[in-house]
């Protein structure tokens, strides 16, 4: 490990001296310190490469461990190469145009690129690039960065993804609480108008049959009213507005009504209804009109 980064070392000492010689002597605490930066470089989490701009096509002459757990390269695969043997189908061409521009110039640059992995998986690449200048301003090398953030971007996606769901689900919930409404307006205005009539004709001389027969209009358009009602409630349930209190009512009231609905279906089909209800009963119900609309089913 640290054979390589001593290499390194000494061949920018001889450059800056100006000898010939790759070699070098340093003290004691100079070589500690560089034992130290060697471990540093390889302790981190973040992959650091060094590219070579003497070099053609500025392959890379060094990589630390991390470089090789994120992108599954080894070393020996790695040095000798430019950078780009990362990239790939969808990898952005104006972030490696932006990354070139800056290199050119001798600037900083930092990119988010689509890379690939040696097995082919794809990760996101948050790459910083910065150059090294010679004691005459010259850029000798570039030193990069790379993060892998695909964790970081997906969760990014995927809570995106859910604050636009959470919107339409927002939006479909209000065009239904709209049509709901304008529906309930609709449907209300003519089944007031029935009920109306259904007094009107309780007013009047009629038979005991025709009595029964206008109390079950009247007692099935109150039905529907209070459906209509329960419609709108959806609307109050998905804002958490709905309040349901227990109401205390006596049961012969509701299951008479019920069974005066059920008798004309019994009727169409020759059945005979009938119904006993103990005077012991007492129940306590939220909603009586779901008893009505249940019974005629059964």
């Amino acid at each position: 490990m640290f054979g390589q980064y001593e290499t390194l070392y000494t061949f920018h000492i001889s450059l800056l001296l100006g000898e010939t010689s790759n070699t070098v002597t340093i003290s004691k605490q100079a070589f500690e310190l560089l034992v130290l930066k060697d471990r540093a470089i390889n302790a981190v989490k973040e992959g650091i490469t060094i590219a070579d701009c003497s070099l053609p096509d500025h392959p890379l002459i060094f990589a630390n461990d991390a470089f090789s757990k994120i992108t599954g390269y080894s070393r020996e695969e790695a040095l000798g190469k430019n950078c780009r043997f990362l990239q790939g189908p969808g990898t952005d061409e104006e972030e490696i145009r932006k990354m070139r521009d800056a290199a050119r110039e001798g600037k900083l640059s930092v990119v988010q690129l689509l890379n690939y992995k040696k097995n082919g998986d794809p990760f996101i690449n948050y790459l910083s690039i910065t150059p090294i200048h010679d004691s005459r301003g010259r850029v000798t090398h570039f030193v990069g960065i790379q993060s892998d953030i695909s964790d970081l971007v997906n969760h990014k996606k995927a809570e995106l993804a859910a604050k636009h769901e959470a919107a339409q689900a927002a939006a479909a919930t209000e065009v239904k609480s709209q049509f709901l409404a304008r529906m309930s307006h609709e449907i209300r205005t003519p089944l007031n108008g029935m009920i109306a009539v259904g007094q009107l004709l309780a007013e009047t001389i009629l038979s005991p049959a025709q009595w029964d027969l206008m109390n079950t209009i009247r007692c099935s358009g109150e039905t529907l009213l209070t459906l209509i009602t329960d419609i709108l409630d959806f609307s109050r349930i998905e804002a958490d507005k709905m309040v349901l209190t227990p109401t205390e009512f006596h049961l012969q009231t509701v299951i008479e009504a019920a069974m005066e609905i059920a008798g004309l279906h019994a009727a169409q089909k020759r059945l005979q209804v009938s119904v006993h209800i103990y005077t012991s009963c007492n129940i306590y119900m939220r909603l009586t009109v779901q008893l009505r609309e249940v019974t005629p089913c059964r």
